[in-house]
């Protein structure tokens, strides 16, 4: 089996200021990932920010917020019985949230 990496020589990397979507916390355009043990409140963090983003509310922390769409993956939690409730108790606005039903 062969195996071919494509290296790349840093000098020829132009650096990039990061954009954040919460300052010093979430940046833009990265993954990112929380990760915890189970009933500590991760799929609530995180269906609170989708919320903020899809309205423009501001952070948790009083700093600006941000408007988008937010795309969400995951598997543990039913769409119609848990996500969707508790996106609508945060008062997100749904028609800017999607989750991948199937990958084929």
């Amino acid at each position: 089996m062969t195996h071919n990496a494509r290296l790349v020589c840093l000098a020829d990397v132009k650096a990039e200021r990061v954009e954040w979507l919460w300052k010093g916390r979430i940046p833009r355009g990265k993954l990112t990932l929380l990760d915890g043990d189970p009933g500590v409140g991760k799929s609530t963090v995180t269906l609170d920010i989708a919320a903020r983003v899809s309205t423009g509310k501001e952070m948790p922390d009083g700093s600006t917020g941000s408007l988008g769409r937010v795309l969400l993956l995951g598997d543990e939690d039913g769409l119609a019985d848990t996500i969707r409730a508790r996106l609508d108790a945060a008062e997100a606005d749904c028609s800017r949230i999607f989750s991948v039903a199937a990958i084929r």
